[in-house]
């Protein structure tokens, strides 16, 4: 199992031994979407949550989640007023 993760490019599994039983917990790649949606507003400076969707092919609310995350991370920042604004990457990610 681990070798089978490993050549994936998943984690590694954790295996522990719970209330009698043997269990396994696999953990997923981190989410390439959240880095493709940064990368294009690096490359493509104000757009918004609406233009990134069409541009990219991805749902509204998906967007809107990898927005968030790259907010938070201080990878991003909306400037501008609600109507005319957009998203821009920050100097220091």
């Amino acid at each position: 199992m681990v070798s089978h993760c490993k050549a994936n490019g998943n984690p590694r599994p954790l295996f522990e031994e719970k209330a009698g039983a043997f269990v396994i917990t696999f953990f997923r790649q981190p989410d390439e979407g959240i880095n493709d949606v940064f990368h294009f507003i690096q490359n493509n400076h104000g757009l918004r949550t609406t233009q990134l969707c069409a541009a990219l092919g991805i749902a509204p609310k998906t967007i809107e989640r990898w927005i968030s995350m790259l907010k938070s991370d201080g990878k991003i920042e909306f400037r501008g007023s609600k109507k005319t604004g957009g998203y821009y990457a920050t100097l220091n990610p």
